[in-house]
């Protein structure tokens, strides 16, 4: 024997299991330790980076047991969930992980004792990571009015990561934080020299604090924890009509060790004037501590004219995403339904369906079924048989052997009407001899072979009542490949053009797995409507409800249909235009973007599009409450979320970037879909379109908000 092999939808799914764990195996050991590099760029503390590897653990196993016991209890897991949501879980507990540490770090570098620290880290950054999270949970709860197990099951899966790195992320951090305040209490460095800083800011000259006192305060700040030069403090979302400054100069603890009690002289002061000295001290530590680039940057992209330039962009990519190779059509044209790019690259089964399709035919393995149904006649039930729907299901398989088999050469049709074989050449059974043969009895001697296997086929193909046959037929073309799609919808024209016809005498219906396939993208694809809509409507919602606010919610909507436009001009170009495909790099397959991506990904693209954007405005809008004008909210709000949010956006990039690392094509796909948004909606969204657009808006941004003088 050459070759031995099992093909089959079992074999299929066991393939896929099997590939889903090393591509696991694959991208974690690369991934996670990048992720943590970036990390300990931004925290700089190995005691910090103790805290996220817990949450990793812990919510590697709160999510997996979810999905296990779920799929116990009969929920469909497809294969490919684990390996989203394990993706989707390292994008999102790194970055929850780094804003809460941000956070704490920079309540302790202002003064603040631990329980407060971590109190207003839980408070402002996990209300920001509530709003993003659950903004992100019903965009994967919309993709279940979709028709397809599969993607609802990767919803699902989306689903449980995203709650498991929100709750994980605001259980656990603040709970190690507080049960080894010693430990952690060390989590920095030499703090920045602040007195040049403070000593420009109104409301520290004005309380005019003694020499002592300002040593005193110098002392505390010295007395911090480590933080390196250069660091942007920012996880945008705290809130500065808050009381959390107040605890600040507090000194309410008689424990002489504790390392940032306040000294006693700032218990003259009233709590006014403590809060007005700590707020000094913030805003000391923001204009020491961010970066002189994002600094200028941000004066930049606030400037007239680069609104001016970022309106012209979004309306240029509308236009790419409307018209011309690049226009974005929200159907079947730009798609594959090739089942192909669901198996692992190089699985036994794929292999041995291509064997087959080289013995064989390349259809062999999944035929196409014609049933042919003689239609009633006033009212009484008509046999197959009857000559007249004998003669016409015996002309409409000559058809499809003329006109979609070009007589045999192109595959074979077996039925007991017509047969048609590239070796045996075609052959039009009479009714006559059919009926004869079904007559006969197989023990009658003077049954000759040939009638036999007539009566035979015959018993096969024909149902007990005679009312109705089918016919199989293989064309040499591999399922769901692309010319097999074509190939199906024009059998459907034939079958529909008999089913039309008032004379004709029978009824026609055609099943296969292309046929399948091309049901479930039409049903896909007349749903994807609501969806786009039923998104958008929601996250209008959301970012209205959070900001409460107008004009933010609808500048969101326009950054993110930037975004999507953007990334799937993008995907169809590398994947349906061949960009890279013709330079030899099969990035995602060599068939084009499988049909069931687009639709599975959009709504978690659009999440991952509005996630910075909610940290980004949370800044803002903490900004513009402290008093700021709104160009200068826009502007400092950059400045100080631009270093933290830039290395979150990287963290989430690596995580989804090891989905390339699959054996899954459709997987790659996907991956490059998350990937371009990510990188898109970080380095460009919300560096220089957010910003630009909201910069112009100016005042008007936060109608109908109104902010305390």
């Amino acid at each position: 024997l050459s070759y031995v092999g099992v093909a089959g939808v079992a074999p299929f799914v066991v393939d896929g299991v099997a590939s889903a764990a090393r591509d696991m195996q694959r991208s974690n050991p690369i991934c996670v330790p990048s992720c943590f590099a970036v990390l300990a760029f931004v925290v700089r503390s190995w005691r910090l980076m103790l805290v996220t590897m817990a949450c990793m653990l812990c919510a590697n196993l709160l999510c997996f047991a979810i999905l296990a016991l779920s799929a116990e209890a009969g929920v469909v897991v497809s294969t490919s969930v684990p390996v989203v949501a394990e993706s989707t879980l390292i994008a999102l507990t790194f970055d929850y992980s780094l804003f809460l540490l941000v956070r704490f770090q920079e309540e302790r570098a202002i003064g603040c004792q631990m329980l407060s620290a971590v109190a207003t880290s839980v408070r402002r950054s996990g209300h920001v990571i509530v709003g993003s999270g659950f903004t992100l949970c019903y965009c994967s709860l919309v993709v279940q009015i979709l028709p397809m197990d599969d993607t609802r099951s990767m919803g699902l899966g989306i689903l449980v990561s995203i709650l498991c790195a929100m709750g994980v992320n605001l259980l656990v951090t603040p709970a190690l934080l507080l049960g080894f305040p010693d430990f952690f209490a060390e989590a920095a460095g030499p703090m920045p020299d602040l007195q040049e800083h403070l000593q420009k800011h109104d409301g520290y000259k004005q309380k005019k604090v003694s020499v002592e006192d300002s040593r005193g305060i110098f002392g505390v700040l010295q007395a911090c924890s480590s933080w390196p030069q250069n660091r942007a403090f920012s996880d945008a979302g705290h809130d500065s009509q808050s009381d959390d400054d107040d605890d600040v100069l507090d000194d309410d603890s008689d424990d002489e060790d504790e390392p940032l009690s306040a000294p006693s002289p700032y218990r003259k002061y009233t709590k006014q004037e403590r809060r007005e000295l700590a707020r000094a001290r913030r805003e000391a530590l923001t204009q020491a501590t961010t970066s002189q680039l994002w600094k200028w940057w941000s004066r930049v992209v606030t400037t007239p004219i680069c609104s001016v330039i970022m309106l012209a962009l979004v309306l240029v990519a509308a236009v790419c995403a409307l018209v011309g190779p690049t226009a974005i059509h929200m159907n079947s044209s730009q798609v594959t339904e090739d089942f192909i790019l669901l198996g692992p690259e190089g699985s036994q089964t794929l292999q041995t369906l291509d064997r087959i399709g080289q013995e064989f035919s390349r259809g062999f393995m999944g035929p196409t079924t014609m049933l042919i149904a003689a239609k009633p006649v006033s009212g009484f039930t008509s046999k197959i048989t009857d000559a007249a729907a004998w003669e016409a299901a015996t002309t409409l398989l000559q058809k499809v052997d003329q006109y979609l088999l070009q007589k045999g050469s192109q595959g074979s049709i077996v039925s007991v009407m017509y047969l048609n074989d590239p070796s045996r050449g075609e052959t039009a059974v009479p009714i006559s001899l059919a009926v004869s043969a079904d007559k006969m009895s197989e023990s009658d001697p003077k049954m000759i072979t040939l009638v036999k296997e007539l009566k035979y086929a015959f018993n096969q193909t024909v149902n007990a009542d005679r009312t109705a046959a089918f016919a199989m037929i293989s064309p040499n073309l591999k399922t769901t490949s692309p010319a097999a799609v074509e190939w199906t919808e024009q059998l459907r024209k034939l079958a529909d053009m008999e089913n039309n016809a008032e004379s004709s005498p029978i009824e026609v219906y055609v099943e296969s797995q292309t046929a399948q396939m091309l049901d479930v993208e039409l049903g896909v694809f007349s749903t994807f409507p609501w969806l786009v809509v039923l998104s958008l409507i929601g996250c209008i919602i959301m970012v209205g409800f959070i900001y409460r606010s107008v004009l933010v919610a609808v500048r969101s909507i326009v950054t993110i249909v930037f975004t999507l436009a953007v990334v799937y001009m993008f995907a169809h170009g590398i994947f349906g235009l061949g960009w890279l495909r013709n330079a030899g790099i099969p990035v995602g397959g060599t068939e084009g973007l499988f049909f069931m991506v687009p639709v599975t990904t959009f709504t978690i693209v659009l999440g991952l599009a509005l996630d910075y954007d909610i940290f980004l405005l949370g800044r803002m809008v903490e900004l513009r409450e402290r008093g700021r004008p709104s160009t200068d909210a826009v502007a400092e709000g950059v400045a100080q979320t631009g270093h933290v949010i830039t290395c979150a956006g990287l963290m989430m990039a690596i995580a989804f970037g090891g989905l390339l690392l699959s054996e899954v094509p459709s997987m790659r796909q996907a991956s490059c879909i998350f990937v371009s948004a990510v990188l898109l909606d970080t380095f460009l969204v919300r560096t220089a379109l957010t910003p630009a657009l909201t910069a112009a808006l100016g005042e008007a941004n936060w109608w109908p908000r109104e902010f305390k003088r």
